[in-house]
This record gives structure tokens, sequence and C-alpha cells, in this order.
């Protein structure tokens, strides 16, 4: 299976938080137990201060080639209203983005984002519901919308999540108790959802104090003992204030030997809440150290210095901080509420979170009892024991197997289906009784006269002109080029209908116009063509792959054809074709058209139809430029790798001496699947756009010929290379901005070189280099 993942969670906000770390954690431990799945990542490219770390962060898991970023409209955060619209747009632009990769199931990591930052997720406004799983941490706000949805930008932003939930086919929980929360709150199928637990990072371990924390504990103003919380937000479940209480109930003895120590990202007007509350409970101001966001490698630190944990939250969907800290090897005590009796797994730990008293008192006991210390201690080795995030993943993995073999087994709605094919001898009539038991089908005939074979004569045929009248109430429509098909089948009916080709024969595609043109020659061979360097094929017509790249799908009997087109035209080409495994027949087909189906559903047309339906998108046109900036930086999925050659230089000064000879080198060395691509960085009011050099390669390489394509914006994609060959001419502000572009280029996987110039790049050598791992 092709195992996409979504990891906003980890470059949101949600990234400071249990959140981010469970994301990230996950999403490696899916790799690592992946087996012979094939696993995708993919990133949000508004939220870029993340991107670089995270692409690190699974090198060599997952090939770079597979880290993909899309892009949105910014800004998106649903915290202003006036977001709407771009919010809208992008949930689309995501989802069509992930559907063009050809997912077999989709892991969003988290999918509560986007409130406050510019993290975009959803399942089902678009396409891919059925086969999303979503991680779900808690329902709190759902089952407490008075404490947590407080304003109506909060009230819908959580209602399009939950609506969201719902559509995903598979709700990966983290606790039973999240589980089971879950299937009663929502009303799911028990099936639905699966209970995965969580771990630990493997650097959440014991070990003796380092020469690091004297240093640290005196920066963050611990001067003895801590009585240790962390980490977490300011919220009201997390019962920071029931803490505060239960300290100040200690005994003046036990706070002079113990400072309560909080460990959380609090705003300043949050901090300032909890020290009034302190002091309002005769705490004096060392006795509450407040210490912001720590690192993971202080608050492990924090963890394996502290005298007791405490974890007071009254509400939790796991409860992670109690695991981290046990896994440090701290004494923890917690809550006896939802999760965490899970998590802590000794009722001696326990106490009522609702009860300041409580907790005081398991408080003194701890810290009183030595035996009771060293039971909760050997407790929380073995209890640490059971949780991995090997394990956890792995129960991910087989949930979304499961999922799947269950989705494979499930009944396909009946549809109506047109096929344009010659009524004589062709292998495809030996499919057709099959598709007739699976599909409503509709048989038309390439031109109005055509004769049926005696064997056929118990079909029904419609002539063309019933195709053009009817076709719109087709839910797919095949044409069967085969070499008995008519030429007029691509000039009368598929140019002005196309649709998916079922192709066994190239000679039988009658390409529309003049074959051969410099325009349809550049299409297929790039430059290659331009400089002679293209070596012709029998099937080498570029008007006949324009042809078949006008189809929905292409299908083909015949794996020496693909192979034929793959050679021919490289691989973006026919990334998509299907070919039909010879021993299953029909049922290949059937499949065949499923797929192609789906695809059509949620093509490019589909989403320009959705997008012009967001609600107030018209009315804003500020937004609308946004999200058609981001639909242009939108790459196809799976598009022929480019060597980019940066020509910027040569734009304001003449081409140095060699670089035209070295560039027809390098154009005619390369092969059908690899596009050379010179290319510019145009500077504009809005910080420069990068353009294909087509007028000026067309005129180092042939002066005195028309350029074949107009100098587009490039279309980038992962795995792309852009090589600077003139690296010492630029400086200033060109180079400020060139830095910028690069900066930008890597994030979404492109690879940059801009060190060596041009004269130390052997042509073969480079292609050699292009040509490895991406």
């Amino acid at each position: 299976m092709r195992i996409l993942i979504d990891l906003q969670g980890a470059q949101s906000e949600s990234r400071f938080r249990g959140i981010g770390r469970y994301s990230l954690a996950l999403a490696l431990g899916v790799a690592r137990n992946a087996g012979e799945h094939e696993i995708w990542i993919v990133l949000n490219g508004g939220l870029p201060g993340s991107i670089a770390d995270l692409r690190a962060a699974f090198d060599p898991l997952v090939p770079p080639e597979r880290i993909r970023v899309f892009d949105i409209a910014a800004p998106s955060a649903e915290i202003d209203p006036a977001n709407s619209v771009r919010c809208r747009a992008s949930e689309l632009l995501r989802e069509h983005f992930i559907e063009q990769l050809a997912p077999d199931a989709v892991l969003v990591t988290s999918l509560f984002e986007g409130y406050i930052d510019d993290a975009v997720v959803s399942a089902g406004r678009f396409a891919g519901a059925a086969h999303t799983a979503v991680v779900l941490y808690d329902l709190i706000p759902f089952l407490n919308p008075a404490a947590y949805l407080g304003t109506p930008a909060q009230r819908d932003h959580y209602a399009g999540k939950i609506a969201s939930l719902k559509r995903a086919g598979l709700l990966l929980a983290i606790s039973d108790y999240t589980r089971q929360e879950a299937i009663g709150a929502l009303g799911l199928a028990p099936e639905r959802v699966v209970a995965i637990s969580t771990a630990v990072d493997d650097s959440f371990i014991p070990a003796a104090p380092g020469p690091d924390l004297a240093p640290l504990l005196a920066r963050l103003g611990i001067t003895r003992p801590s009585i240790l919380y962390a980490p977490g937000g300011f919220d009201s479940r997390k019962n920071l204030d029931g803490l505060i209480i239960a300290y100040s109930l200690l005994t003046p003895e036990l706070r002079a030997c113990h400072q309560l120590v909080i460990v959380s990202r609090l705003g300043s007007h949050d901090a300032q809440v909890l020290r009034k509350l302190a002091n309002k409970h005769g705490l004096q101001p060392d006795e509450l150290i407040l210490t912001g966001y720590v690192s993971d490698v202080d608050l492990i630190a924090l963890y394996r210095s502290t005298a007791l944990f405490v974890f007071p939250s009254k509400h939790e969907g796991f409860g992670l901080p109690a695991l981290e800290a046990m896994s440090c090897g701290a004494l923890v005590i917690g809550g006896d509420n939802t999760s965490i009796p899970e998590v802590i797994g000794c009722r001696e730990a326990l106490f009522n979170a609702a009860s300041p008293a409580s907790i005081a008192a398991k408080i003194i006991d701890v810290l009183e009892q030595p035996v009771l210390r060293e039971r909760l201690r050997e407790h929380g080795r073995q209890q640490v024991a059971k949780f991995s995030w090997d394990a956890t993943a792995c129960k991910a993995l087989r949930a979304i197997e499961a999922h799947a073999a269950r989705a494979e087994v499930a009944p396909r709605a009946r549809r109506h289906l047109g096929v344009v094919a010659a009524p004589s001898g062709s292998r495809f009539w030996q499919l057709a009784p099959a598709l007739l038991d699976a599909f409503d089908v509709a048989f038309i005939l390439p031109i109005g006269d055509s004769a049926v074979a005696p064997e056929l004569a118990g079909y029904t045929f419609h002539p063309p002109a019933w195709l053009l009248e009817h076709g719109h109430s087709l839910d797919q429509l095949i044409y069967v080029f085969d070499r008995h098909t008519p030429q007029e089948v691509a000039g009368a009916l598929f140019q002005r209908m196309p649709g998916i080709v079922l192709l066994d024969g190239f000679s039988a595609i009658a390409a529309p116009g003049q074959p051969g043109t410099a325009q349809g020659q550049f299409r297929a061979h790039g430059y290659r063509a331009l400089a002679g360097a293209a070596s012709r094929n029998p099937i080498d017509d570029p008007d006949k792959l324009a042809l078949l790249a006008t189809a929905t799908q292409v299908i083909t009997t015949s794996q020496e054809m693909y192979a034929q087109a793959l050679h021919a035209y490289g691989a973006a080409a026919v990334h998509d074709w299907e070919v039909l495994p010879a021993d299953q027949g029909a049922s290949a087909l059937i499949v065949a058209l499923d797929r192609a189906d789906e695809r059509a559903r949620h093509g490019r047309r589909a989403l320009l139809h959705a997008l012009a339906d967001v609600p107030g998108l018209e009315a804003d046109p500020a937004a609308l430029s946004d999200i058609a900036l981001a639909l242009a930086r939108t790459p196809a999925a799976m598009h022929q790798r480019q060597l980019m050659i940066d020509l910027s230089a040569c734009r304001t000064d003449s081409a140095p001496p060699g670089l035209q000879a070295w560039l027809l080198a390098l154009i005619a060395h390369s092969g059908a699947g690899i596009r050379v691509e010179p290319v510019f960085l145009e500077q504009d009011s809005e910080g420069g756009q990068l353009r294909y050099a087509r007028t000026l390669t067309t005129a180092l390489l042939a002066p005195g010929v028309a350029a074949p394509a107009a100098d587009a914006l490039v279309d980038w994609a992962a795995g792309d290379v852009l090589l600077d060959p003139l690296p010492d001419l630029h400086t200033g502000a060109d180079g400020d901005l060139r830095a910028q572009w690069h900066a930008f280029l890597r994030g979404r996987g492109v690879r940059v070189d801009n060190t060596v110039g041009f004269t130390a790049r052997d042509p073969a050598q480079l292609l050699a280099w292009f040509s490895g791992p991406a």
C-alpha cells in the first residue's frame, strides 16, 4: 500500500505540545515498520519553519522525493473570520494535492489544527475521506463546549473538524478511554475506531544528573528539589489552579524543602493569573517557578531530577507527560479520571483531581513515605515497558490494513459506462460480457456507417450523434484504440468528448494537426528536439502523445507497449498508465476503471469546480488572488524530473565563452527520462518569479528560430534539481533574492547546487549525479 502521512501536527503550534511529539514519533514509527508499504509525507508550505528539520528527521527512512509540500492560500487561520474563504479553498487544494499522489491510505496525525496558525487539515471536503485515518487525541471541547468554544469562530472551526472526523473512514484513538468516548459521543461503529495507545521518544530514559543540570536549574531559578508539572498550556482542565492550591496546603516544612515548578508555554497574562493565585494562597515568590517553554533536552533533565511529578489534569485523551516522566525514572502521581489510570497503572498513585486536599494528601504521602516511593519507582519501571512507538505504529498499520481490506469487499455502486469501439474482431470484445455484468454499458460506433461483425449482432450500438447528445449522463467513457479502430475516432469524437483510452495499438491513433511540429516535438522531447539530439522511435509522434495526455486515463493490454511509450516519452508521460495483467483479463479492467473513476472525480477540473463553489469567493478578490497563486504553485503530483539550469545572469550580461557548447552537450547527453530546462529569476514587486528561459535558450541553441513555448512560470516538484552554472555573477540584492528562492525550493524537495560553475561540471558526470537519489 502507498500510505501518505499528513504531518502538520509537527509543523503547527502543536509542535510545542504533546500532540506535536506524538505526530512526529508516530510517523517515524510507521516509517520504521512499514515493511512492503510505501510511505510518503506531506507538509504545509505555509508553515515553512519546520520543513528542513522534518526532512532531516526522516532521512533515510523516507526518500526525499516522497516528502512533498503543498501550498495554501495564506493567511488561513480561522481565528480571523476574514480568512474563511482562504481556509475553505486551501482545504480543497490540500485534498486534491494528496489525491494526485494516488494514496491507498492517508494518515492524519492531527486534525484539530488551523485555528491560530496556517495549518490546513480536513477529510472529505474534496476527496479521500473513505481511506483517511485520523489520530484522535480527545473530544474535550465537544463534550465541554461552554468552556472551550466561547466564540462563534471557535464553534465554527470545531464544528468543521467534527464533520471531518465523522467523514473519515478510520479513527485511531490514543487510548481505550478515548476510543469508547468517540464511539459513544459521535455514534460511530466500533470497527471504525481502533485504540493504538502511545509511547515516548527514546531520549526519555533514566540517567544520572549531568554537568548541565546545575546551570539549567540556576537559569530557571530552581534552588531545591522540585514538585514538577509539565508540559501543557493554560487550560482549565489542566487544573493548574488546583495544583497551586494543593501545594499551598502542604506543611511549611515540605514547602521549604520543595519548590512547585510548572513547565508550560504560558502567555504573560496567564503567568500573571497563576502568580496572583499563588500570592492569594500565601506562597512566597520563590515557591512557585514558572519556567515557560523549555526544550526536550531541558525537559528530560527536569524529569530526571524532580522529587515528584504531579499530573492533576481533570480530562485527558491519554496523558503523555505522565508516561514521559515515568520513562525518565520520576515518581509519578495523577488524577483518577479519564485515561490517566491507563497510563499510570497503579491505584495508590492516584488522587481525586477535583479536590486540592486529595492532591495535597497524595503529595505528602509520597514525599514522607520511603517505602511507598520505592514501590512507585519499581512500578514505573515495569509500566513504561508496556509502551513503545514501534508497538503503537504497528497497531496503526494493522488497523489501516484491516480498514483497506474491508473497503475492498464493500459493494460498488453500478455505473453507466459508454464504450466507443469498432464493431469488429477486436480483443476488447472478449472482455465485453464481464463489463455488462459490472456496468450499465452503452456501445457507441466510432463512425455512423460502421458494419457490425456477425458475432456482435446481439449488441446494441448507438451512432456518434447519440454520444454527443447523451454523453453527459455517462459516469465513464472508454475509447478502444486498436488496429480495427477507424482513423476518424480521434477527430470526430475524442477531441470533443475525451475519456479513458484502452490502448492496443499506437497506429490506431489519428492525431489531429500536423505531426512533427516544433511545438509537438518540444512537448515530447524538450530542447533535445530543438538541438537535433532526440532520437526518433517508431511510435514517437508527439502529437499522439498530446492526444493521449488529453485522456482521463490510459489503460493498455500490453507491457511491451507501455515499455515503448516509457522509452519514447519518459516516465512523466506514462506515470498513471495502467497495464492489465494478461492472466486477469476483465477483472483487472474493472479494477482499473474503478481507479480511473476516482482520479476523474478528484482531478484538476473537479478541483476548479469545487473552488468556484467556495462561499464568499466572488466577493473577496484578494483571497481569489491568493488562491490562484497557490494553485499555480501546485505542481503535477508525478512529473518528469527536471534539471533546471539558472541562466538569470545571461539576461543582463552576454553568455560567457563555453556556456553555449556546455549547454548543448548537456542536452545532447540527456535521455528521455531527463528534462533539461534552463530557467531565470524574474524580479518584480512581489519578490520575484522563477520562469522557464525558453526565449533565451532558443536564441542560444538555434539562433533565428522562434521559441517553441512561452517563458511560463516554472512547474517545480520534489526531486527536481536547480543548478547555477554562473554563481560568481550574482551579488548584492540579486544574490539575496536568489538565496531566498533557493531556501524556498529546498524546502519543497528541490536539490539546489549553487557552488560550482559550469566549467567544472562535465555534462556526463552532471547527468550521472542528477540521475542518482533525489
